[in-house]
């Protein structure tokens, strides 16, 4: 659940504030006005997560976000437009992938 900054000015990583959430893998993840957002995936236990959290990089700090409308998901497609974000496609489980954005 560690976070990392690379500074490629200085090669220097430093360590950030935990992510609150549960560890995960196959998340998505974009950039709206300098914060991070990341969210749903899957855990160790294949749990298929819907949550979504937001990082403040200049208060190093997480806020839990409302939840993904689209149910738990994995293996998503993630990006932002016009200070929106946007997320899509992916699959519930090891089978039904979707085409919804």
């Amino acid at each position: 659940n560690d976070l990392w900054e690379w500074d490629p000015t200085t090669e220097v990583w430093t360590q950030k504030a935990d992510f609150p959430g549960a560890a995960r893998y196959q998340a998505v993840g974009f950039s709206i006005e300098g914060k991070g957002y990341i969210g749903m995936g899957t855990t160790t236990g294949s749990d298929v997560l819907n949550d979504f959290y937001q990082y403040d990089p200049l208060t190093n700090a997480w806020i839990a976000r409302a939840n993904f409308g689209g149910g738990g998901r994995r293996i998503l497609v993630g990006f932002s437009i016009d200070n929106k974000g946007y997320a899509g496609s992916g699959t519930s489980n090891a089978v039904a992938y979707t085409n919804d954005f």
